[in-house]
C-alpha cells in the first residue's frame, strides 16, 4: 500500500496499482478522524453502531474507508436548514434528544 496526496493536501492511501481506473482511494482510521474532524474513538464507536460509513477491515487493526463510502455518507447527512433535518426520517437519530413515553 502507498500513499499520495489528495484534496487539502490529506494524505489518501492507495493500492499499488497506483489508483487504476475504477479504483477508490482509501483513507485510515487517522485520516477519515482528521478529515471530518471526530476523534478516532467516535469512528470506532460508529463502527459498532452503524452510525459511520461503510468500512473495510483488513485484519484485526486494520480498518480502511472508501473515500467515494466516505463522501457519499457525509453527503446523506447534509441539509440546508434544521428544518429540513428534522422532517427527513431517522436524521436526528443517535443525538440523544428522542422523547420516550413514560
Amino acid at each position: 500500500m502507498t500513499t499520495r496526496r489528495g484534496k487539502a493536501g490529506a494524505t489518501l492511501a492507495t493500492a499499488p496499482n497506483g489508483g487504476a481506473p475504477g479504483f477508490s482511494p482509501y483513507l485510515t482510521e487517522q485520516q477519515f478522524s482528521e478529515r471530518y474532524h471526530v476523534s478516532p474513538r467516535t469512528a470506532q464507536r460508529w463502527r459498532s453502531t452503524g452510525d459511520g460509513p461503510p468500512f473495510v477491515r483488513l485484519g484485526p487493526r486494520r480498518v480502511l474507508y472508501r473515500l467515494s463510502d466516505c463522501e457519499a455518507w457525509a453527503a446523506s447527512r447534509t441539509f440546508a436548514h434544521r428544518a429540513e433535518e428534522l422532517a427527513r426520517p431517522g436524521a436526528s437519530q443517535g443525538q440523544g434528544q428522542g422523547v420516550t413515553a413514560g
